[in-house]
């Protein structure tokens, strides 16, 4: 869990009053972002707000994150930013999800967020196999619903595509409550997920599983490594929380305005219920690193 904090000085306040009086005088302007806010920061990881509070002693907003990368929740860090920033951040996470962007008011939660009063989105359409409920509209992808909105495959193995200029599926972001049992259909939406919030110069995300299999769960527990002191399994799950071995091959594709880009990824990871109540999943350490093949 990582903590941050954002202060941005009202400079045009500052200046008016430095005219009228001859003082200069810096207001505070907060920003309060809502759990789940997904944030780019810019080197291939997005950081996922946790939880805010305003630490009115110092007049700046205190924010936890967990912090992703290439679909595996890696931890985090220590950052500050200017609010500003971080809200065109944001918004540029939002448009890749098809989103309005939103002020500075919705981003506090002073103002409800524009999907909230029936705003249409923007950008990349829904995937086509997904219909409002969670209702399959073709293909071999069924989805179950689970209220109010977040679906889980039950079979989602899509069809491999035929020829490298074939676009690349849509393949949605959701989140899994850790009140879901754990299955095989279940991590494979999260290890999708991991990679389709993620923000780049592509329009959107596909990701097709060829093949997952998954181990007997053990225990996040703490050892002493000569050497190095006490470690866990995974920093990226609390302390004996269940991890389930997770080994997969899959095709990631990223879909340009020039055309799909599809590597195939071998990898293991560990899934879990993370501090925030989802589920998640992190890099499996003792496997060898992920190998990833492109494809054109």
């Amino acid at each position: 869990m990582v903590s941050i904090g954002f202060r941005t000085a009202g400079l045009a306040a500052a200046l008016a009053c430095a005219l009228s009086s001859g003082v200069v005088q810096a207001q505070a302007i907060t920003i309060e972002f809502p759990p789940g806010t997904l944030i780019a920061n810019g080197r291939w990881e997005v950081m996922k707000i946790v939880q805010c509070g305003l630490k009115s002693d110092w007049g700046y907003t205190e924010c936890s994150f967990e912090v992703w990368r290439e679909g595996s929740l890696v931890g985090g860090g220590l950052r500050r930013m200017e609010d500003v920033q971080l809200l065109k951040q944001l918004n540029s996470v939002r448009e890749t999800q098809g989103l309005l962007p939103l002020t500075r008011d919705q981003a506090s939660g002073r103002a409800p967020y524009p999907e909230a009063a029936g705003a249409p989105a923007q950008g990349p359409a829904a995937p086509a196999d997904v219909a409002p409920g969670g209702a399959p509209t073709g293909g071999n992808v069924r989805y179950a619903p689970i209220p109010p909105t977040q679906y889980v495959k039950t079979n989602p193995v899509a069809p491999t595509p035929q020829g490298s200029s074939a676009p690349c599926p849509k393949t949605p972001y959701v989140e899994l409550p850790g009140t879901l049992p754990a299955n095989t259909a279940l991590f494979r939406q999260v290890l999708e997920s991991g990679h389709t919030f993620q923000r780049s110069a592509f329009l959107w995300t596909g990701v097709t599983f060829e093949s997952v299999s998954v181990g007997a769960p053990i225990k996040n527990k703490i050892t002493m490594q000569p050497g190095v002191g006490p470690r866990r399994v995974t920093d990226a799950a609390p302390v004996d929380t269940l991890l389930y071995p997770v080994r997969s091959t899959y095709v990631l594709c990223h879909q340009y305005s020039s055309g799909p880009d599809r590597t195939r990824v071998q990898t293991g990871d560990y899934c879990f219920v993370s501090r925030t109540g989802k589920w998640a999943c992190g890099s499996d350490s003792s496997v060898a690193q992920r190998k990833t093949t492109p494809l054109g």
